[in-house]
């Protein structure tokens, strides 16, 4: 039997624990609103969930074992997994196996990336760890058989030192950088303060520990190459931008040859157009290499730009889920939606009717807001303006590493690689490899977990896409000199992004964006955040027709003056309604 209670009612309640709904629900709550969050799965994260490889398994497969392990999102499609090879593992490796976590959408950060800095402007980096990305690399396959390893250099000692690179393709390099850092914002640059490791709220203890000595020195270095400019026309600023309008024209204007032009393009700015597609200096490359500049050494993350989280992406939205706890939200997991009612014209209130595995139950709010793939069953209307953004999401489980230089002595093998894997003059012919090792806490040593995204093409098929990417896999895995490389378990599946913006259907009824597909898909660009601030905006000036300024990034954690007031009355009603729900439960 349903019920409805007078503590029932909230100004918002939002659908899914994935990170866009998260930053929206923390910063309504630290805003002083009532929000109640649902989640139909047992666990966070929604479309950014880290889950335990049966669980993902059970899900790819179709065929699940144990029911409490159920998990489904309808933002993934075409879901395909090698059930030969899982059916014969050992015993001892299907032992390892269910303790390794694998991300859904795994994720990449800047270090100065807005996420970042929104994570330490709200103070929430003790819900975190993460760990530097120490080796990029740029991989070639030559005659479908033997690949081509190179590092990417984010320094010059890095540039120089490089066995990689020929003497002219390093003078490319130091060329290219130093002059393109002085058109860029170079004050911006100069600003950046690297965070005292000892303080360093990313990283734990014990890395502290074991990286403080050896990253002084380093850094020492490091910050006098980065403060040391080199003297370059003012002009070319201005002159760049109308000149170079295709990649043709940004290779003939720096005069550098198809490989660096690769590593640029690939690994810096992170692009999959085509050399001849049109080039937006802003767009396309300005925006990139400030990031890339500005998150070098940041962190205590010595000659990296990149972060990954340890113990997978989940940890992202939870984070923000926890903030909006504090801040007086409330979360229920295991809970769906049955059916939502318009407003009458007398409450003006939604009418959402709520599920969990012992109860039902009748929840009013004045705003509801969720992803398209929470909300299409209640939709009547069509949903204007979709897209079809498509993301080959692959991953694999080895029992060594598959990106690894044949003379690295290094025992850490966390990597992000780009590897070419189409023909030039087709778009989107390059795919992301992560490779996560046991120091990431997704998987016991001794196993690795390899993820390969391939943003899809308008016209590719699935069936095109996977084949690519198979075999560029088989390249790499040829490339071994020993036979020792086993793939213990590979599966995949196709993401796709459909709603790009935040909407407003009908009066308070917000359709949240989907995670973005950018060029590369393993990254957690400020697309996102942005699209979660508009969304947060969106809802607040429909909650506060008065409300006039506009949600930013700079403000989004500021109170306003009776925020404390507001969230202390908050926690004391949702004190209550917890009370009332042990009341009935005692009853």
């Amino acid at each position: 039997m349903e019920t409805s209670q007078d503590g029932d009612y909230w100004d918002v309640v939002i659908i899914g624990t994935g990170l866009i709904e998260c930053i929206v629900a923390s910063g309504l709550s630290m805003r002083g609103y009532s929000v109640l969050v649902l989640e139909p799965n047992t666990s966070y994260g929604g479309l950014n969930n880290t889950l335990k490889l049966p669980t993902v398994h059970n899900w790819i497969s179709n065929n699940p074992e144990h029911s409490e392990s159920l998990f489904e999102i309808s933002s993934f499609f075409e879901k395909e997994c090698d059930l030969q090879l899982y059916s014969s593992l050992t015993e001892a490796e299907s032992q390892s196996l269910k303790n390794i976590y694998v991300d859904l959408m795994p994720k990449v950060l800047f270090c100065r990336g807005q996420l970042v800095e929104m994570i330490l402007s709200c103070n929430i980096s003790s819900y975190l760890e993460f760990q530097g990305i120490n080796d990029i690399y740029f991989a070639e396959i030559k005659d479908n058989e033997t690949f081509r390893l190179t590092k990417i250099p984010f320094s010059k000692k890095e540039v120089f030192s490089s066995s990689d690179l020929n003497l002219v393709e390093k003078r490319q390099v130091m060329r290219l950088y130093s002059r393109i850092r002085d058109i860029l914002e170079v004050s911006k640059i100069e600003e950046k303060i690297d965070l005292d490791l000892v303080s360093d709220p990313f990283r734990s203890p014990a890395l502290i520990v074991n990286c403080q000595n050896s990253s002084k020195k380093i850094n020492e270095t490091n910050n006098a190459q980065t403060h040391r400019s080199l003297s370059f026309s003012g002009n070319i600023r201005n002159a760049c931008i109308p000149e170079i309008t295709s990649f043709s024209d940004f290779q003939d204007f720096w005069k550098i040859n198809d490989r660096v032009l690769n590593l640029v393009k690939y690994n810096v700015i992170f692009s999959n157009s085509h050399q001849n597609n049109h080039f937006e200096w802003e767009k396309n490359f300005t925006r990139y290499f400030n990031l890339l500049l500005s998150s070098l050494n940041q962190h205590g993350c010595v000659g990296t730009p990149f972060l990954y989280p340890n113990y997978g992406t989940c940890d992202l939205p939870q984070s923000f889920s926890r903030l909006a706890a504090v801040k007086g939200s409330l979360q229920r997991l295991g809970t769906a939606i049955s059916t939502i009612q318009k407003p009458d014209e007398k409450e003006k209130l939604w009418k959402v009717h709520i599920y969990s595995s012992n109860s039902k139950e009748v929840i009013k709010c004045k705003s509801i807001l969720g992803s398209l793939a929470n909300l299409s069953k209640f939709l009547k209307n069509s949903v204007n303006n979709l897209i079809e953004n498509k993301v080959l999401c692959y991953f694999m489980i080895l029992n060594r590493p598959l990106i690894k230089p044949e003379n690295s002595q290094s025992t850490k093998n966390l990597c992000l690689t780009s590897i070419k894997i189409g023909e030039d003059q087709f778009e989107n012919n390059v795919a992301y490899i992560l490779q996560c090792d046991y120091s990431t806490g997704c998987c016991p040593p001794g196993y690795y977990i390899v993820y390969i995204n391939k943003v899809m093409g308008k016209e590719e098929t699935t069936f095109q896409a996977r084949s690519l990417v198979q075999n560029g896999i088989n390249s790499l895995l040829s490339g071994k000199t020993n036979n020792e490389t086993k793939v213990l378990y590979k599966a995949s599946y196709i993401y796709i992004q459909r709603v790009e913006n935040p909407q407003q259907l009908e009066d308070g009824l917000i359709l949240l964006p989907d995670p973005s597909v950018n060029n590369n898909s393993f990254l957690l660009l400020d697309e996102d955040v942005d699209k979660s601030l508009l969304a947060l905006d969106k809802s607040i000036k429909f909650l506060d027709p008065q409300h006039r300024d506009y949600v930013t990034f700079k403000n989004f954690s500021n109170s306003e003056k009776d925020q404390k007031e507001e969230n202390s009355k908050i926690r004391d009603s949702n004190n209550q309604y917890f009370i009332k729900k042990l009341q009935n439960i005692l009853d």
